[in-house]
């Protein structure tokens, strides 16, 4: 939508990885979809393809020499990131300065920008082409095979069309602490399940197995959670959370993913940035009063992590809507 509105009755052509493909293909603002060349070959083909405008949103040294590539090739204008001969580097255009200045490749007071800033991740964007953001959407479609998945799995576990909260304990690998904890998780099941009468369905892949198995352990009415398969294409799980009335987790996929599906979200920060995070007025941030929040590390010297300094009763108000912006 950001780009039809700069630049007019404009063609998207969209460049992705091979995971992404059919998901970016759904999009019907897009015109063409393009895998990124892993052959020679390919390159090559990619190389023959007319562009007017480059965007490139993305500061990996393999995109910025692509994005560069195809500019010189088609003497086209370039917007967000390009390579730099001279320097050997990622550089921003003039609508990427900041977002460069806060990213990991932004110099040596990055971390305390970053710690500062207080634009989304969707302002930050369109600031790349020159745009003020208004609220755009997020958009997911789901497929209507992924609709009868869920249709299917709603029916066999009676889940209600209202009521039904889907709680996501894990955060991957590669930030484990933006975990709020198993103990805290199985509470909040506990709680809204029998005192709120929500139906808890419990979301995960195969990475949180060890933290959704501690979730079931810790609750008191673990017959009351409905474990959703810990491995889903992308289209079934955003099926599955399709039927969620209210979403809860941290700084994940899963709160992204919630928030294009229009679900009501609250969301848990502590290490992460909340301000990056556009909710569009469907949920809240819970966020830790830690001071040493949003520094953006994976591990934690303090005995208690920013995480846990976050209570149950803040995340139950929030759920439950009340008395949290």
């Amino acid at each position: 939508k950001g780009v039809m509105k700069r630049f007019g009755s404009a063609r998207i052509s969209w460049l992705t990885g091979r995971e992404s493909l059919d998901v970016i293909k759904r999009n019907q603002e897009i015109s063409r979809v393009f895998t990124l060349p892993e052959t020679r070959r390919e390159a090559d083909r990619l190389m023959q393809k007319r562009f007017d405008i480059i965007i490139n949103i993305d500061e990996d040294m393999r995109a910025c020499r692509l994005a560069s590539a195809l500019s010189e090739k088609n003497k086209a204008c370039v917007f967000g990131f390009f390579f730099d001969a001279k320097s050997k580097s990622a550089r921003p255009t003039e609508g990427a300065v900041y977002w460069h200045s806060i990213s990991r490749l932004g110099g040596s007071d990055s971390d305390v920008l970053k710690k500062a800033n207080r634009k989304t991740y969707q302002e930050m964007l369109f600031s790349v082409i020159g745009l003020r953001f208004r609220k755009e959407p997020m958009v997911f479609r789901v497929p209507e095979e992924a609709k009868e998945y869920a249709f299917s799995f709603a029916k066999k576990h009676g889940l209600p069309r209202k009521r039904v909260v889907g709680i996501f304990p894990g955060a991957g690998k590669r930030w484990p602490l933006k975990k709020w904890g198993a103990e805290r998780f199985a509470l909040l099941s506990d709680i809204l399940s029998i005192r709120h009468k929500y139906k808890v369905v419990l979301f995960g892949s195969a990475d949180d197995s060890k933290e959704l198995k501690e979730v079931i352990s810790h609750a008191r009415y673990p017959e009351m959670i409905v474990k959703a398969p810990e491995r889903l294409s992308l289209d079934r799980l955003a099926a599955l959370m399709s039927l969620c009335n209210l979403v809860v987790s941290g700084d994940t996929l899963a709160m992204h993913l919630a928030t294009a599906l229009k679900r009501r979200v609250v969301a848990i920060f502590g290490p992460t940035s909340d301000s990056e995070i556009e909710l569009y007025g469907r949920g809240a941030k819970i966020v830790t009063e830690q001071p040493c929040r949003r520094c953006y590390k994976t591990r934690c010297a303090r005995k208690h992590s920013c995480m846990e300094s976050i209570q149950v009763s803040s995340v139950l108000k929030a759920a439950l809507g009340r008395g949290v912006k």
